[in-house]
């Protein structure tokens, strides 16, 4: 049985697919051992596949350094400068960011940075106490009574609630 096709890079889903072998300290399992094979589809045309462990080593590191400079990749602002860049930054999030940029606002002073992380929470703070205002408007308009208001917003009320009744 092959792999899924629906895995398979193509140019409408460009992308890369590595297949490794079985693990040599599991013998015993039911796959047999195969060579590491690699394909690849980049949104700028490009295509490869690669058969054999240097092969494939070789078409990932190729891979990993056509990425950032790929011109199918589309421009975005830098989230650390806003100059246009093809870039992403190296972390979970993907961000669009000159290396040299993520790399500063990674080693900022761990008090810069809490600072940054304080003042996220205070505007999601802010942010939710906005929705709770549009949320106690839009309940008084409606009609709901006071104490039924105060239980809605406090969390204090459910639908579980009210299916019970």
């Amino acid at each position: 049985m092959g792999p899924d096709p629906r895995l398979q890079p193509t140019p409408a889903v460009p992308g890369i697919r590595i297949s490794a072998p079985v693990r040599a300290d599991r013998p015993f399992g039911s796959v047999q051992p195969a060579a590491p094979f690699a394909e690849y589809v980049c949104r700028c045309g490009a295509a490869d596949t690669a058969h054999g462990a240097e092969a494939v080593a070789a078409l990932v590191a190729w891979w990993d350094d056509h990425q950032p400079q790929c011109p199918g990749r589309t421009e975005r602002p830098c989230q650390h400068c806003g100059k246009p860049t093809r870039a992403r930054s190296s972390g979970v999030s993907g961000w669009p960011a000159h290396p040299a940029c993520y790399a500063a606002w990674a080693e900022r002073p761990v008090e810069q940075r809490r600072r940054a992380h304080q003042a996220e929470r205070i505007m999601a703070r802010e942010t939710q106490r906005w929705k709770t205002g549009r949320l106690r408007e839009r309940l008084v308009k409606d009609g709901y009574a006071p104490d039924v208001i105060d239980l809605i917003i406090s969390g204090g009320w459910s639908n579980d609630q009210e299916s019970a009744t």
